[in-house]
């Protein structure tokens, strides 16, 4: 199965988790993230995304598209989904 990295929007996301599974990673730090949690997100922040790469990985299982999300980087999503 070919695996691939691209941006995609709100809106995009929506209908690609329509009968599709998807697991929405979020990867802001703590205080970010509880200002606006996203609902049914799993939060895994940057600075200790690579120690619980195990936990993602359990948490994920049985998903076929991973979705990162960081509201300000583009630096953390990219390192997060190459990992």
């Amino acid at each position: 199965m070919a695996r691939s990295v691209s941006y995609v929007s709100a809106a995009k996301l929506v209908s690609m988790a329509r009968g599709n599974r998807v697991a929405v990673i979020d990867v802001r730090d703590e205080e970010r993230s509880y200002q606006a949690h996203i609902a049914g997100s799993h939060h895994f922040a940057s600075g200790s995304f690579a120690a619980r790469m195990p936990e993602l990985v359990l948490a994920t299982s049985g998903k076929d598209t991973l979705v990162f999300h960081c509201a300000l980087s583009q630096v953390k999503i990219p390192a997060a989904s190459r990992l």
